[in-house]
């Protein structure tokens, strides 16, 4: 049977056919429009709410996007009147083009450390890890930074694989490997220079991945270190290096000057959030280190092809040593460095509270190409200890091959992330059904300074609701997800939206004597949390004002529990997440 597998997955049919299988997960995944949760709304909001030029101010809910993902996904907002697919589009060809161009990469890198069986293990650990699968099918910018970590490490590579030194005296080889040598970096160049317009965590990669690869250019003597001591061959290729790196960062230094510091989640808010705390590298701790460190990487940053925090993904962190000792016994050493440099500057970031380490896999997607080519290299090694080699690369992707499978199945069987997310659309797909153009809806909350009275995102909340109809806002992921729905509505519907009106300026926008099956429906929308106090005496208040100003009552026409019930944090009675939608009389 081993055998038989083994012939299947041979070769260009072997590869056809991970990627095939890889490509069928993702594709899956992004058409079945999975509904929409906190963490995309939070970003979505932002999308749907402004024009492109707005999305250069900072976003809502302190939402930290780079530029290059944020203006091509807007247009598509715009465009496609916010559908999900469209939002998800971006990520879903950044995912499929980084799988392949890994694809391209694990072949080429296929040698002494990399066989060919074990170059398609890691393309079929790449395509069947979920978080490479679930974030190429999202309203989120990770498949970017997946996308610029397989190119930068890609051009990495080849500037390590080209470092050698040709024979004294062969001056027409000289020239040769130094004209590949400015080649490389100036394709190296080309893409750090736009790819940290694209992705945040790309700076590590490019920081990383190209500063060893300049150390490699040098010989490894110490004063050869020296810039002044190098023959001039080196010199032919440390000044395109230098030139190369210093391209990098003016372009990382003009976009956080000109876009970047303006998202001061990254500055000042991420450094005191508690969900990130524990994976910044407690600097004045040094006794912490191993310990803290061990912990990051064997949590959810080493997840492939899945995993968990407290140790959870131990298995892969062990077998990613295992890969890196074999590369370095077979003298893989300078693309070893290349693949693992990265870490240093993401330490240092860390270390400086600028960004985390570890605590989830999706902020450092770039290191998913360095964990599968070394998870995959470390089943060889482990199997070639025990004389099981050629079997083990086999099963072991045969296996996987069956998890990628597994994706599609589960999501399909389950095409939601929660149940609250899933009742939240069916929810908000009824009221849409019921709205005709010109209807107004008038929402119980505000978000703070970015909504007023008059429902156009301007100014602060009225005074008369003040301490009465609650700041949104502060309900995070839930309050997101209902604001991108109540947003994707204004744009698919031709209806206005308000957010904690007054009456009276409710009241002129209809007239109160015309029973006229053409004028305007009001309708309201309450929604309440089922974990922030909801503010009943102030909601009835309300809805009084409202029946007062336009001489008509507001009847429920539909309240949808979206989620269990838990203990009011004041009063301690259970409280279940629901959205409630009344209309006003004609």
């Amino acid at each position: 049977m081993i055998a038989a597998l083994r012939r299947g997955l041979r070769g260009r049919r072997g590869l056809a056919i991970v990627l095939g299988v890889a490509l069928l997960a993702r594709l899956v995944r992004w058409g079945l429009d999975f509904p929409i949760w906190g963490d995309e709304a939070f970003v979505g909001c932002s999308l749907l709410a402004r024009d492109l030029s707005g999305l250069l101010a900072p976003l809502e809910f302190e939402m930290v996007v780079p530029l290059g993902w944020l203006l091509p996904t807007g247009w598509l907002a715009q465009r496609f009147d916010g559908a999900t697919l469209a939002l998800r589009l971006p990520a879903l060809l950044a995912g499929i083009a980084a799988l392949l161009l890994f694809a391209r990469l694990a072949r080429r890198m296929a040698g002494p450390a990399l066989s060919p069986a074990t170059a398609l293990l890691s393309v079929a650990w790449f395509g069947a890890s979920y978080y490479l699968i679930r974030h190429g099918a999202e309203v989120k910018p990770y498949a970017f930074d997946l996308l610029a970590g397989v190119l930068l490490y890609g051009a990495g590579r080849r500037l390590a694989a080209s470092r050698r030194t040709p024979p004294a005296g062969a001056d027409a080889a000289h020239e040769r490997t130094a004209a590949d040598s400015a080649r490389g970096w100036l394709a190296f160049a080309a893409i750090g220079v736009i790819a940290v317009w694209c992705s945040y965590p790309a700076i590590f990669v490019a920081v990383g991945a190209g500063g060893a690869a300049a150390l490699l250019q040098v010989r490894r003597k110490p004063a050869a270190l020296r810039l002044a001591a190098l023959p001039l061959s080196a010199h032919r290729r440390i000044v395109p290096a230098l030139l190369a790196l210093a391209a990098v960062a003016i372009s990382f230094a003009a976009m956080y000057l000109r876009f970047g510091h303006a998202q001061q989640w990254s500055e000042e808010r991420i450094a005191d959030a508690r969900h990130w705390d524990d994976h910044f590298l407690p600097l004045g701790e040094p006794w912490r280190w191993p310990l803290w460190l061990l912990r990051e990487l064997t949590g959810n940053l080493l997840a492939y092809p899945n995993g968990g925090p407290n140790f959870g993904s131990s298995a892969t962190f062990l077998l990613c040593v295992a890969g890196g000792v074999a590369w370095w016994r077979r003298g893989r050493r300078a693309e070893l460095l290349v693949l693992l440099a990265p870490l240093l500057p993401m330490l240092a970031a860390s270390a400086l509270r600028k960004y985390p380490f570890g605590g989830s896999a999706r902020i450092a997607l770039h290191l998913a190409i360095p964990i599968c080519l070394l998870a995959a290299s470390g089943v060889a090694a482990v199997a070639a200890a025990v004389r099981r080699r050629a079997s083990a690369t086999t099963v072991a992707t045969a296996l996987l091959l069956l998890f990628a499978l597994g994706s599609p199945i589960r999501d399909c069987l389950k095409p939601w992330k929660t149940e609250q997310d899933r009742r939240s659309r069916e929810a908000f797909e009824w009221f849409a059904a019921q709205l005709a153009p010109g209807d107004v809806i008038a929402v119980f909350g505000h978000f703070g300074g970015d909504d007023g009275g008059d429902g156009n995102g301007n100014g602060e909340p009225p005074a008369e609701f003040a301490g009465g109809a609650p700041d949104l806002r502060g309900w995070r992921g839930s309050s997101g997800r209902l604001r991108f729905h109540l947003l994707r509505l204004t744009r698919s519907r031709d209806v206005s939206l308000r957010f904690a009106p007054v009456a009276s300026a409710l009241a002129r926008a209809f007239d109160t004597a015309s029973d006229s099956a053409a004028s305007p429906a009001l309708w309201t929308v309450t929604y309440r949390d089922n974990e922030a106090p909801f503010p009943e005496a102030a909601h009835s208040g309300w809805q009084a004002a409202l029946e007062a100003a336009l001489h008509r009552p507001l009847v429920a026409a539909r309240e949808s529990t979206l989620g269990r019930a838990s203990p009011d944090p004041t009063t301690g009675a259970a409280r279940a997440e629901s959205i409630t939608f009344a209309r006003a009389a004609r």
